[in-house]
């Protein structure tokens, strides 16, 4: 228990030097390996991470559920928001997992280390950032700000709206790659089609386009160092369900074969 309480005691103290936190701040810590449905306020800050044994803690934000301060996913914590709300910044680090399908974070969302974070619904009302390894899939709801991913992050945008600039690679050392799946793509009004796009080919511009969902693409963008903007069109479902079709009598066809034999 002791060593236990010494390690909380460390995330607590290093939380509060890397973000910055106020030292009588008051944390709120769920790390019993269990799920946990919030349909009430917590004004403290939230940590969520693993039990003691290493067990996954999960923290579910229902309606009424609301951070009033900042929440931190940690190691391979799961962190799901349908309906309820963190109303400062929201950080996935680690190997946490964390899903937005409803409801609203009132500040930035940003994913560190080799977090992943599913943005299907909802709103982030300021930016979108994936930094280090993290990895952000994007398919509904809107970011009322920039969407950066940076390092050697990776982003795939197919849904949603973007209110400020999209950014492949943030700095001159960045890695990332940001995919839009979509079609109808223009670069400051011309036609591109599909493939990887470095900074050489656009460093800044204004792409529009539809994304795979059907919501409607109009952003500034840059590409930074050696990040690659990918533009991809989905195969249309009547092509997929033709070639599933295809092949599924080419198996008849052979099993009736065999059978004459």
């Amino acid at each position: 228990m002791r060593n236990r309480n010494l390690t909380i005691c460390v995330i607590a103290m290093i939380c509060i030097c890397v973000f910055n936190l106020p030292q009588a701040t008051a944390m709120t810590y769920f790390d019993d390996g269990k799920t946990h449905e919030i349909d009430y306020p917590i004004n403290d800050y939230v940590f969520v991470k693993n039990s003691s044994s290493g067990t996954s803690t999960t923290l579910k934000l229902l309606p009424n559920g609301t951070v009033n301060n900042y929440l931190y996913a940690l190691e391979d914590s799961q962190v799901t928001i349908s309906g309820g709300s963190v109303n400062q910044y929201l950080y996935a680090c680690d190997d946490s997992r964390v899903t937005l399908s409803s409801g609203a974070v009132g500040r930035s969302l940003i994913t560190r280390e080799n977090s992943k974070v599913t943005l299907s619904g909802g709103v982030v009302n300021n930016i979108l950032e994936a930094l280090e390894n993290s990895e952000i899939t994007f398919s509904d709801g809107s970011v009322n700000n920039n969407l950066e991913a940076c390092d050697n992050s990776k982003i795939t945008i197919s849904g949603g709206s973007i209110s400020g600039t999209i950014y492949a690679g943030y700095n001159s050392d960045a890695n990332s790659t940001l995919i839009i799946s979509g079609r109808s793509f223009a670069i400051d009004g011309n036609s591109v089609g599909d493939g990887e796009y470095l900074a050489s080919d656009f460093p800044s511009g204004h792409i529009t386009g539809t994304l795979e969902s059907g919501d409607l693409l109009d952003n500034d963008f840059k590409i930074r160092g050696d990040a690659t903007l990918v533009l991809e069109t989905p195969e249309p479902a009547s092509l997929s369900l033709l070639s599933l079709g295809g092949l599924s009598l080419r198996l008849c066809s052979g099993q009736a074969s065999r059978n004459k034999r």
